[in-house]
């Protein structure tokens, strides 16, 4: 008589979880009744280990086919398996799967434990680029010359009965960008893949694609602020409120066009929370920032960003400033139709460089992509900066 585990105290917890993990399986084809019409059968499609209960190859497309037709006319639903997270679990009922997991004779169950409790605390929160949302993307083919046509503008004119046409000449203008190099090296000592409680690798790679997104944010932002003194004046503000917003949003739209985006530093949204608090009562505040509307106002969204010093005194050994923006900086700008553009004739790609050939225990990737960045119509951007 097999022995009795203490550890898994109910056996209808394990048969709760597994119901809610399973969706309901579709009945079986059960032949057609006298008037010709498909009827379900009494037993389930699938059994236990997810196989079609058929007698042979013909029945199991018969099978398929009496479901696919139920699921065209609405009849049936294919869900897919819920899950089921901590609130459908009472705590009892997570005691018995922790008990069960680390009972588990194989070691399996205490591994995926582990697994999700040996994650690495994190500096910052992991990094999204937005350049590539300012400006107008597009991949170069290979050998396709990096130039982009100037818009053209042709006159009219109302000329007397007798009178000639004026003639517009359109002038052949192009702009050609400057493509550049964007790489990123990594290297892990092997000991360390063994040693951290996590995959170090994957990680690593995470970082590098964030570090090359910042460097292409870097750049944009470069571009815009030299680009937005050129046809419109920079605001000065002493408090970030719609006032400044509708002062910046001038700037670009007398030109006729359209501000579709600010460009703000973390701390001038604390300008605009205390803005609205001085507007509307803190329920109403509270509802604004939950529904996200702070996240987009004048019909423009605003994107944010934050940055912090990650390396001196922390974890890593290099002091990379994630800060984007500087404090007291907005950009307010059009679409990228009417903005700028983003040729890509490399897209990023990584490498193995593993330095082993070199006595160097060591795995090592080499991220790259060749791209190019241009403001085109420096008139959709403007810049302020706070007094």
């Amino acid at each position: 008589m097999a022995a009795t585990n203490p550890y898994v105290r109910s056996e209808e917890t394990r048969q709760k979880i597994a119901a809610r993990l399973n969706p309901e399986t579709p009945k079986a084809f059960g032949g057609k009744t006298a008037a010709g019409a498909p009827k379900k059968s009494a037993s389930a499609m699938f059994d236990g280990k997810n196989q079609v209960n058929a007698y042979d190859k013909k029945d199991v497309l018969r099978q398929i086919e009496a479901l696919l037709d139920r699921v065209a006319t609405g009849e049936e639903k294919l869900l897919p398996a819920r899950s089921v997270t901590a609130e459908h679990i009472s705590p009892t009922e997570r005691a018995d799967i922790f008990l069960s997991a680390f009972s588990d004779p194989s070691g399996q169950g205490f591994s995926k434990i582990g697994q999700e409790l040996l994650l690495p605390i994190k500096e910052i929160i992991d990094y999204e680029g937005f350049g590539r949302r300012i400006l107008k993307t597009y991949t170069l083919a290979q050998g396709q010359v990096n130039r982009i046509d100037k818009d053209v503008d042709v006159a009219a004119f109302i000329v007397s009965s007798d009178g000639r046409a004026v003639e517009t000449r359109v002038s052949d203008k192009y702009v050609f960008p400057d493509e550049f190099e964007v790489t990123a090296y990594p290297s892990i000592r092997l000991s360390e893949v063994f040693q951290k409680q996590f995959d170090v690798l994957d990680r690593a790679q995470d970082r590098a694609k964030q570090a090359i997104m910042r460097s292409e944010d870097v750049g944009v932002i470069s571009a815009l602020k030299t680009a937005a003194p050129n046809f419109n004046d920079t605001i000065s503000y002493s408090s970030l409120n719609l006032q400044a917003l509708e002062s910046l949003r001038f700037q670009v739209e007398r030109h006729r066009l359209v501000v579709s985006k600010f460009l703000i530093n973390r701390r001038e949204v604390s300008d605009l929370v205390v803005f609205l608090s001085q507007q509307v009562d803190p329920v109403t505040e509270r509802e604004w920032i939950m529904m996200g509307y702070v996240g987009r106002i004048l019909n423009a969204d605003i994107i944010a960003t934050a940055g912090t010093q990650v390396g001196q005194g922390g974890l890593g050994r290099l002091s990379v400033n994630w800060e984007i923006i500087e404090p007291g900086r907005i950009l307010a700008v059009a679409d990228p139709e009417y903005l700028g553009v983003f040729p890509i004739r490399v897209e990023l790609l990584a490498e193995p460089a593993n330095k082993f050939v070199l006595g160097e225990p060591r795995y090592a990737w080499l991220f790259y992509e060749l791209i190019s960045q241009a403001i085109i119509n420096p008139r959709g951007v403007a810049t302020g900066s706070k007094s």
